[in-house]
């Protein structure tokens, strides 16, 4: 199996804008989908959000959202939501050199912190 691809992304009236396409060769046989899909995002004052959508040749599509809020410099939250995989919630709060958070997820590798699928907590310490 080898794949190839195309992605361009780039800022549209502000706002930062990608596209993709991936051809998959599987030995001649035509039994893997292409995949292609879009994605938005951007900022307005403190908060920071994202959509996408994903599909493939085999009409199976995917979409998400995703929103970060900075409630000041050391304390910021985060949610988001994907179709397939469920919604996900958290914060974070630094203090000096550290950071701690707290999280749920529905699922794991969710949201910009990568949370584990359930409750997370964690603390994190730069030397």
């Amino acid at each position: 199996e080898k794949s190839y691809g195309l992605a361009a992304d780039g800022n549209l009236a502000g706002y930062d804008v990608g596209v993709y396409f991936a051809k998959v060769e599987d030995g001649g046989c035509d039994c893997t989908p292409d995949f292609y899909g879009f994605s938005v995002g951007g900022a307005l004052g403190d908060a920071t959000f994202s959509a996408y959508w994903d599909g493939d040749t085999d009409n199976n599509t995917n979409y998400g959202v995703d929103f970060e809020y900075a409630l000041n410099d050391k304390i910021s939250a985060f949610t988001g939501w994907d179709q397939a995989d469920g919604a996900y919630l958290g914060a974070t709060m630094a203090i000096d050199a550290a950071e701690i958070g707290a999280g749920w997820s529905e699922y794991s590798d969710a949201g910009p912190e990568e949370l584990r699928e359930g409750l997370s907590v964690w603390l994190s310490l730069a030397f």
